[in-house]
């Protein structure tokens, strides 16, 4: 949110304002320290929006650092999916999170149970990978992840997608907002080169959309606008154009998952 000058600012200062909530700060900087620090002040929230904890700087910064968007040729794939999916299926997202894990790509997922968590034990049996796990608020699902702070232009975006956005609790619109963290990073501007799901309808874009895609429908539908491919597992035949997709990519098949990735 940045800064700003109300009727109450000291002369020659400005009020940072909570990228979260919108609040202003209750005391104001010198515009020299704003534009000395601007990230960390563009990036500031207030102690209740950052989980009961002050922001301080070195937190922020070691924050960015470990979620830099640009890193390894922007090499992020998004792993989400229903809470429901199926055990067989959850083995073979386990296993693409361990092989994609070794060829040095990013998960970005949500710390749900189910296909969030599959995607995430699977990336974490290989030593230092790299995962973003975005979080609606802190110590989701026992989650342990910093990233759980979600700010209101992830919310703009979300209600951009929901159709009925307005009859959601805020709980559940903190859920959908989190989600396209997972698309297009904490910067909300580079996006995964490619997003793996199982939902049970099958759902790959906005317009085959339904009641059982779930939350996941605001990761999908955001991937949809942004060009990213879809592989639903659910869907015959979107197992066979992943492992093409990953040959593509030029990375080593995954050992043990089901036929169609045993047979690139």
């Amino acid at each position: 949110m940045g800064v700003h000058v109300h009727g109450g600012t000291i002369p020659g200062g400005v009020t940072p304002i909570c990228n979260s909530c919108g609040t202003s700060l209750c005391w104001d900087i010198s515009k020299g320290e704003y534009q000395e620090d601007k990230v960390f002040w563009d990036g500031w929230v207030c102690q209740e929006c950052n989980g009961g904890r002050p922001m301080r700087r070195a937190d922020f910064r070691g924050l960015r650092a470990a979620t830099t968007e640009h890193q390894d040729g922007s090499r992020f794939y998004t792993g989400v999916g229903s809470r429901d999916t199926p055990e067989e299926v959850l083995s073979v997202m386990r296993t693409l999170a361990k092989c994609l894990a070794r060829a040095g790509y990013t998960l970005r997922s949500g710390g749900a149970e189910g296909a969030d968590a599959a995607f995430e034990s699977g990336a974490q049996e290989v030593p230092q990978a790299k995962m973003q796990i975005y979080l609606p608020w802190r110590g989701f699902n026992g989650n342990g992840s910093p990233l759980y702070t979600v700010d209101r232009n992830a919310m703009a975006i979300a209600r951009s997608l929901h159709p009925a956005w307005h009859r959601l609790t805020p709980a559940a619109q903190k859920l959908h907002a989190r989600n396209c963290y997972q698309v297009l990073g904490l910067s909300l501007d580079t996006a995964s080169r490619f997003l793996i799901c199982w939902t049970p309808d099958g759902c790959e874009s906005s317009r085959t959309r339904s009641v059982r895609t779930g939350g996941t429908a605001t990761a999908i539908a955001l991937a949809e606008r942004h060009g990213v491919p879809v592989f639903n597992l659910a869907r015959p035949g979107r197992e066979s154009a992943l492992a093409a997709k990953l040959q593509e990519l030029a990375i080593p098949a995954p050992k043990g998952a089901r036929q169609e990735f045993l047979a690139m």
